[in-house]
């Protein structure tokens, strides 16, 4: 511990590693105060810094890659990506320092200055209630300006990613993992049958959407989370902005706030160029078919991260609910409630009723923590197989049957193939029925939600 001059009633601190990288990044001797750490998952290390700077109080952002040995390019493409969409109007952080992890921290990494607001979903689209006011109309036309400044930023060339055929790169990702899904082969055939708008590549965030703003008193502060943009088609912007995942359950098509036609506007008053509907359409279906495949990606961790295998495995069950919104957005019937597998014998009525009050003693236990409610999730689940899985699974089998399948991966096989008609009624059914079982177990409140939007 230092002496203390007179008046100086400040406890001394050893040096923190950050306080070098701080004063590089502000230009200005700077002492590390607090950290707060925001994430620390496969993605990023995210941690908010509290600094004193030149006597001053400053809060900063660093972004680091997970492990040492990651790919430095990452950093130098987000970095570069703030940098352009700053030069273009973007609302962003300013980049104050990026590193190849040469100093304190190993890995390659960024740190940014900080911007105030929240950036959590659900708490954001409670402030465009009636009760707060905030005006989600101009939000999402303030939206679409800014994705018309992003599509105009210029970026190094060769740095970034060039994606021209999305559909056939996410449908070779999700024929990797080996699952049967007769709704998912149903989307990508509808999509190729009506191909990929021809729009002339840009710069793209890639991953647009409320979870990556930050927003102050009704408006958007900050985009954040570059780290997946390309050059692609600008309407994928438009289209992930409007997928039904990234409404969280708000009422808006834009975001979950406000109108397509004022997402629509306010790019084409920003100088985007003029999109049909239809195109932002095509991409909203193929963003649930992309986000389907991210939670089959995300299950696929379960058993390299086991610290983390419930939640992984709980976000790749959420590929039932992403089945059944691509065949809403389709044009497929569904059920407005899951159905139930009725009575039966008294014993098998006996043992769901023991099973039931047992799982509801033990969940009582868990708490209202994360880790409780993940918990509380998974035993729900089972419980729900338990009573209804058995009628739920014959269903399926009595559908698949009615068309001509002995499975559902013949029924797969047969759409991707084109060898049946997906217009034919019984067809439609034994595509349905696999699903309607999935939900039913995973999370049976999903389909009232899709019926709510309708």
């Amino acid at each position: 511990m230092r002496d203390q001059t007179p008046g100086d009633d400040t406890e001394a601190r050893d040096p923190h590693p950050y306080d070098v990288l701080l004063t590089r990044a502000f230009g200005a001797s700077a002492a590390v105060t607090a950290l707060a750490p925001v994430s620390k998952g496969a993605s990023k290390r995210i941690e908010i810094i509290e600094a004193s700077v030149a006597g001053a109080p400053q809060r900063a952002v660093l972004r680091a890659e997970p492990t040492d040995d990651a790919d430095p390019t990452g950093m130098e493409r987000e970095a570069a990506a703030f940098r352009a969409a700053g030069s273009a109007g973007v609302p962003v952080p300013e980049v104050l320092l990026a590193d190849t992890g040469d100093g304190p921290i190993a890995a390659p990494h960024l740190i940014t200055s900080f911007v105030e607001g929240e950036s959590l979903p659900r708490r954001i689209l409670r402030t465009f209630d009636r009760e707060h006011g905030h005006d989600g109309e101009a939000f999402a036309q303030r939206l679409g300006e800014i994705a018309a400044r992003v599509h105009r930023a210029e970026v190094p060339d060769g740095l970034f990613d060039v994606k021209t055929d999305e559909l056939e790169d996410w449908r070779a990702a999700f024929s990797e993992y080996g699952v049967d899904s007769p709704a998912f082969e149903l989307a990508f055939s509808q999509l190729a049958d009506s191909p990929q708008p021809d729009s002339a590549p840009t710069f793209v965030h890639g991953d647009l959407r409320m979870g990556n703003l930050m927003v102050r008193d009704g408006r958007v502060a900050a985009v954040l989370d570059w780290e997946l943009a390309h050059i692609g088609d600008p309407v994928s912007d438009l289209g992930w902005l409007c997928a039904v995942q990234w409404r969280f359950g708000g009422p808006g098509e834009a975001a979950g706030v406000g109108s397509r036609d004022a997402l629509l506007r306010g790019y084409r008053e920003a100088g985007g160029r003029p999109v049909a509907e239809a195109a932002v359409r095509w991409w909203e279906i193929l963003s649930i078919v992309k986000w389907g495949v991210m939670c089959l990606r995300q299950a696929a961790r379960a058993d390299a991260e086991p610290e983390r295998a419930l939640e992984l495995a709980l976000i790749g069950r959420r590929f039932a609910e992403c089945e059944a919104d691509v065949l809403d957005a389709l044009g497929v019937d569904l059920p407005t409630s899951a159905p139930t597998s009725g009575g039966g014998p008294t014993s098998e009525v006996s043992a769901t009723s023991a099973t039931e009050t047992m799982v509801r003693g033990l969940e009582e236990s868990f708490g209202q923590a994360y880790d409780g409610r993940m918990q509380k999730a998974a035993l729900d689940t089972v419980l729900r197989d338990v009573q209804h899985g058995p009628a739920l699974r014959d269903a399926s089998s009595r559908a698949l049957a009615a068309a001509g399948f002995a499975t559902e991966r013949e029924l797969a096989e047969a759409v991707r193939t084109g060898a049946v008609d997906t217009d034919d009624p019984q067809v439609r059914v034994a595509v349905v029925a696999p699903v309607l079982e999935r939900i039913t177990l995973s999370n049976p409140r999903h389909l009232q939600r899709i019926a709510d939007r309708r």
